[in-house]
Parts: structure tokens; sequence; C-alpha cells
């Protein structure tokens, strides 16, 4: 038997809490990326990044260090 369901339009209100994650990605000495949790080229790094605020992660735990490249 088929169920239709109408969702009506809602929005959600901002969390009380912040919402962060450890992210362990670093860019690669080599620049090429890998398929592990560490190992990034430059756009896998940044597509990442952006996939985490795109889903409200603002505050990433990044090991990256700032004057690596």
């Amino acid at each position: 038997m088929p169920v239709e369901i109408t969702v009506l339009p809602f929005q959600l209100a901002a969390p009380m809490l912040e919402y962060s994650i450890y992210y362990r990605g670093k860019l690669t000495a080599d620049g090429r990326g890998t398929i592990t949790s560490e190992g990034k080229s430059r756009e896998q790094f940044a597509a990442e990044m952006r996939d985490m605020v795109a889903h409200g992660v603002v505050n990433p735990t990044i090991y990256q260090r700032y004057d690596e490249r």
C-alpha cells in the first residue's frame, strides 16, 4: 500500500551548543591526495572544509599547522 506524505517547510532553531569535530586531514608534501583520513591534496582539503561548513561545522580542530604548506 503506497503512502504519500507532504512535508511542510520549516526552519530549525539555531543550536544552543557549538558542534565541532577533530579533523585529521593534512596537506601531503607531494600535493597528491590519498583516500585516508589524513593525506589530502589542496582540492580535497578545500572540498572537505566546504562540506563541513555546509553541514554546520564552522570551528573544526585541524592538525595542519599554519606555517606548513
